[in-house]
């Protein structure tokens, strides 16, 4: 067993060290024609976890086990990611396609009086999913998200231009596991808090899952230089009734706070917690502190 670690690829790693901490089911479920995997660990009330970018379950590895403590955790693959469906840029239209399939999918599970945990990307998502009440959400916590301005740094507004995108995913960005982890590091605080084992996962799904290139996702969030427009509603915002955290790593490049500070503003239940020694991926660089701000919220 000492071994065996070293054999199994960078998501069965992951699921090996989620495993380690508590007992993991994969979950797969059919939904308008999309396959969509979840990693479920623990009982009790609901707690969704939504992945930031096109980068799957994975990224809450240090979290599934801990949280599982205290809730029934599902931490799912959005198509496109991990191990659910790929999905094609000319018939899913990325953002908004996610928001009716992920519905659907909470509702074939009957998930009620969820606590929804999104990352990034997903931030968007969750607004949406709590803004259109069509599903039962008790409360949102909202780390380092997409969804509160359309602002995006000048190094990604480069990720706008689409034969860049094509040409970076060949060249200069090409998924080798050397070039992802340069890719990633640029969202930690600290480059040596981005482990192996994560890369690897990223490598995998790429390499082995169909999953695109991570620069080619973000394009797809993109129009003319900025972000979709699609992504920054004022309206969907303030029309959150559910209690809500916004947990920010200190020092995101990508998301700095100051920037998206209007929009954190216009939410009408909220409270605002600040995650020193953090980049983008507060839950991976101050785990502990980040478990005990979301027990702390979901208790309250």
């Amino acid at each position: 067993i000492m071994h065996a670690h070293e054999h199994m690829n960078g998501e069965e790693r992951l699921l090996d060290r989620i495993g380690q901490e508590t007992p993991v089911e994969i979950q797969r479920t059919v939904v308008n024609g999309y396959t969509i995997q979840a990693v479920v660990a623990g009982s009790g009330e609901p707690l969704l976890l939504l992945h930031g970018g096109n980068f799957g379950f994975g990224q809450w590895y240090k979290n599934i086990g801990t949280l599982a403590q205290q809730y029934r955790v599902y931490a799912v693959d959005l198509p496109g990611a991990g191990g659910s469906s790929p999905i094609d840029p000319r018939t899913f239209r990325v953002p908004a396609d996610y928001v009716p399939l992920l519905e659907d999918w909470i509702k074939i599970l009957g998930l009620q009086n969820l606590r929804v945990v999104a990352h990034s990307f997903s931030g968007w998502i969750a607004l949406q999913l709590a803004s259109r009440q069509n599903v039962s959400i008790k409360k949102l916590v909202f780390v380092n998200v997409l969804g509160f301005s359309r602002y995006i740094p000048l190094a990604q507004r480069l990720v706008a231009l689409s034969p860049f995108v094509g040409l970076m995913a060949k060249t200069a960005m090409y998924p080798s596991q050397k070039n992802l982890r340069r890719f990633f590091s640029s969202a930690f605080y600290a480059a040596a808090n981005l482990e192996d084992d994560f890369v690897e996962y990223i490598y995998h799904g790429i390499h082995h899952r169909q999953v695109m290139h991570p620069l080619r996702f973000l394009h797809l969030l993109t129009e003319r230089f900025g972000l979709k427009k699609i992504l920054f509603s004022e309206d969907a915002i303030r029309s959150v009734k559910q209690p809500s955290l916004v947990l920010l790593g200190r020092h995101d490049p990508l998301l700095p706070f100051e920037t998206q500070q209007m929009g954190y503003a216009l939410l009408p239940n909220k409270e605002i917690y600040i995650i020193n020694g953090a980049g983008h991926v507060p839950f991976i660089e101050k785990k502990d502190e980040f478990h005990q701000r979301v027990f702390e919220f979901l208790h309250q």
